[in-house]
């Protein structure tokens, strides 16, 4: 596997399998620093389109941030029991996502600017790595 120098201007993803449905609340992601700008979103594994993002974040602290949905596009999102991508890119080379190292890969990347996310992200480019990156769902139940 090829070990990336930096975290920016790439889209990181990892699966999340959702046991029952619910209601988004928040998505979680342990910042690496307080330089650049960062972005979340939820995708579908299966289709790679985008079910919501967030606006343009900028980290207060090194830690975990909260990015509620009611932030984001569309300010609401109902999931169903299945397969999704929690994802997140960054613009900054000193920022990024705090990760665990895997023997085999757990999470995906795509090359692409920091930008809005695409609707749909393109599966001949996704490329496996070895992590598993600190980003959470939270969910209200039905």
């Amino acid at each position: 596997f090829k070990v990336l120098p930096t975290q920016e201007n790439l889209i990181h993803g990892t699966p999340v399998t959702l046991q029952e449905p619910g209601n988004m609340i928040n998505m979680h992601l342990y910042a690496l620093s307080t330089s650049g700008t960062m972005q979340v979103a939820v995708y579908d594994s299966e289709t790679l389109t985008l079910l919501w993002q967030s606006e343009e974040i900028i980290p207060q602290k090194k830690g975990w941030m909260e990015i509620p949905v009611q932030e984001g596009d569309p300010s609401a999102l109902k999931l169903e029991k299945g397969n999704y991508l929690l994802v997140w890119q960054t613009d900054h080379v000193s920022q990024g996502c705090a990760y665990h190292r895997r023997e085999t890969p757990q999470a995906y990347i795509w090359e692409k600017d920091f930008d809005a996310f695409p609707s749909i992200l393109p599966a001949e480019q996704k490329k496996n790595v070895p992590v598993e990156w600190n980003i959470t769902l939270e969910l209200k139940p039905e």
